[in-house]
């Protein structure tokens, strides 16, 4: 063999393959956003109770919706649509940039790059005007749960999905 010639790896997708993500992946993506999901709770509620954030951050959710915040229904309107975007929205743009994520060796930290890169739209659209070691407090907490988010996202869809590997 030529030294010159470029080698494949031997996990690497060739071909019509390569671009196949198809249900099983997205299905897996998704069970996968959902346990991640689950572990971004502890933090959520530790950020409640301490002050740190506050449940008009999901009410503005449901305005999206014309709903108003005060309403009864916005609460879990918010929560249900923040669910459905970290279960959906979020696994699917995932599965799509994972691949081209860093760092090469572990989907799971690869979702931890894909998590920070939501985090820092998070902390924005999701801040209720915290100030000092509130919004100190608030950041860190929130960026734990997106720690935690990614590296479920990652880890799990690696381990239950037939990820395509490209050859890039």
């Amino acid at each position: 063999m030529d030294s010159s010639e470029p080698t494949v790896p031997a996990d690497a997708v060739t071909g019509d393959e390569a671009t196949s993500i198809g249900v099983h992946e997205i299905l897996s993506a998704a069970g996968a956003g959902a346990v991640g999901q689950a572990t971004m709770v502890p933090f959520f509620v530790a950020a409640y109770l301490l002050g740190a954030t506050s449940p008009a951050s999901f009410t503005g959710l449901a305005e999206l919706f014309g709903l108003s915040a005060s309403s009864q229904w916005a609460l879990p309107l918010g929560i249900a649509l923040f669910f459905a975007g970290g279960t959906v929205t979020l696994p699917v743009l995932f599965v799509s940039l994972a691949e081209f994520l860093p760092p090469e060796r572990d989907m799971g930290l690869r979702g931890v790059s894909f998590a920070v890169i939501v985090w820092t739209g998070f902390v924005i659209a999701f801040s209720t005007g915290q100030t000092g070691w509130t919004l100190v407090l608030y950041g860190a907490l929130s960026l734990a749960a997106h720690v935690t988010y990614g590296y479920t996202l990652g880890a799990l869809y690696d381990r239950f999905a037939d990820a395509p590997r490209y050859d890039v």
